[in-house]
């Protein structure tokens, strides 16, 4: 990134761009070098978490938070698929997973700010 633009090269071919959220949102994700990004992640939102009635160790909840960033690889890859049957089952299992940890009004915020800014739209 230089300034106010972003080049990008890509199949032999350079392009500057304007930066704008998405093309940042791009930018990290290339960066994360193959690590799955969650989109409260790439909005920079904290989630608030409620009481899960037991404290659980940090091996636990990185596997819990690794799980859920799995999911939703997965339901990305098989909506970018045109495979909504296979989104919706993982949907099913995703939603219950967050919905004691998380409050649904804002990752659902968080995934439709990054999917309007991947799509340019303000």
């Amino acid at each position: 990134m230089r300034g106010e633009l972003c080049e990008i090269d890509f199949d032999r071919r350079e392009v500057s761009v304007r930066i704008s959220k998405g093309v940042a949102d791009i930018v990290r994700l290339i960066q994360a070098d193959g690590r799955v990004l969650h989109c409260t992640e790439l909005a920079d939102v904290a989630v608030e978490q409620s009481s899960t009635g037991e404290v659980i160790d940090a091996t636990a909840k990185r596997e819990y938070e690794d799980r859920v960033r799995e999911l939703q690889a997965e339901i990305e890859e098989a909506e970018a698929r045109n495979d909504f049957a296979r989104s919706y089952r993982l949907q099913v299992e995703f939603d219950p997973i967050i919905s004691p940890r998380a409050s649904g009004t804002v990752i659902a915020r968080a995934r439709q700010s990054i999917t309007r800014n991947g799509r340019g739209r303000p």
